[in-house]
């Protein structure tokens, strides 16, 4: 590059190496040139068309990946895949899906973008796949929200890999036979009392309120089955840290409940609560009263727990628009447990006294 009116010319010496020369004769600066004398365009358009070749053999890949499995289904288009049909507003996935169902089979496979998808309609094959190899499909489509790595609030749908696998290891204990068919026919009930309003009404009728009131329904009485199940458990703790063999203390209360004063000599029932007492302390480490209070507490606990399940009730009675005799039961019922949790709130106020009182006693006891 040359200036001021000179100009320097490029040129190669004998061993092939760059030289400079100055050159008088040329006022503008002058080009480096090269010893090998083509152009660049060629080469341009040949590292191009290879490129396009290549793109092409792994779009011709992607396309005909299907195919040459020996699985059916919808032709690809470049770049988009499946996408336009899967994303079209007027007719929602869903419908798209059912539809290549009906048209390629229980088995086939289409492209969500770059995302190869097989569905598997077949029963038999999906028992295969879900049940006893489940181990082996553990994989997940990711959305771009999801990101690359599971976090600990990953739920069971969208986890991957090990974090699935432990996942899908704890809930397969909720979904066993025995437990499906225990929810069974609370889900079909609902079901069949949505058929009947559906029945009565008649004509067009708006499926999602339907939908919505059959969940709230199958929701609220399966949480009395989750209630019951953790007062039992509630009153066998009870009986486990006391000792007491329930069946037998039950009948022997029925057995004596008319004769109960006749029989029983002077202080005996004094002496029973005692050992009781005693049996308690060295059974859980507690008082008496400390015990009394804890039941006490239970039964609050439980009794709150009924209000809601009872008031969860009523709005489902409200919704499907029951008799004023099934709602004057329910507001009866209500009115009962509010009573019941009003005794059981004093009781708790005279237990907080009675351990008062029983503190300032021994501390008086302990000064004298």
């Amino acid at each position: 590059v040359g200036g001021g009116g000179l100009g320097w010319v490029g040129k190669t010496g004998m061993d092939g190496n760059w030289k400079m020369s100055f050159d008088e004769r040329k006022g503008e600066p002058c080009a480096l040139h090269s010893p090998w004398k083509f152009s660049m365009i060629p080469l341009v358009l040949l590292i191009l068309g290879f490129l396009l070749f290549l793109f092409y053999r792994h779009w011709d890949d992607k396309k005909h990946y299907w195919s040459r499995r020996g699985i059916p289904g919808p032709e690809a288009e470049i770049l988009y895949g499946n996408l336009k049909a899967l994303r079209n507003f007027a007719s929602p996935r869903s419908l798209v899906v059912r539809d290549w169902t009906k048209k390629y089979g229980k088995v086939y496979g289409f492209h969500d973008g770059a995302n190869k998808v097989l569905v598997i309609s077949d029963l038999v094959m999906m028992n295969e796949l879900l049940v006893k190899k489940f181990d082996h499909f553990t994989s997940r489509i990711r959305t771009p929200m999801q990101g690359d790595h599971d976090t600990p609030r990953t739920n069971l749908v969208q986890a991957r890999g090990v974090h699935w696998k432990r996942l899908r290891a704890i809930a397969s204990y909720a979904f066993t036979t025995k437990a499906l068919k225990i929810i069974e026919r609370t889900v079909e009930d609902s079901s069949l009392l949505m058929i009947e309003e559906l029945k009565k009404r008649g004509g067009v009728v708006n499926m999602l309120e339907f939908v919505a009131k059959v969940t709230v329904g199958a929701a609220s009485k399966l949480s009395k089955i989750r209630v019951v199940r953790k007062n039992i458990a509630r009153v066998l703790t009870v009986i486990n840290q006391t000792g007491i063999i329930y069946k037998k203390t039950r009948a022997m209360r029925r057995a004596l409940a008319k004769h109960d004063a006749s029989i029983k000599p002077p202080g005996m029932m004094y002496a029973r609560r005692m050992a009781k007492a005693k049996r308690i302390s060295n059974r859980t480490g507690a008082t008496e009263n400390a015990f009394v209070r804890l039941v006490h507490t239970t039964a609050l606990e439980t009794i709150d727990e009924t209000l809601a399940i009872v008031r969860s009730e009523r709005i489902e009675a409200e919704i499907f628009e029951k008799n004023d005799e099934f709602m004057n039961d329910i507001d009866e019922e209500i009115e009962k447990l509010e009573k019941r949790k009003k005794i059981f709130i004093d009781m708790l106020k005279v237990d907080e006294g009675v351990e008062i009182l029983w503190r300032e006693l021994k501390r008086d006891r302990s000064g004298d």
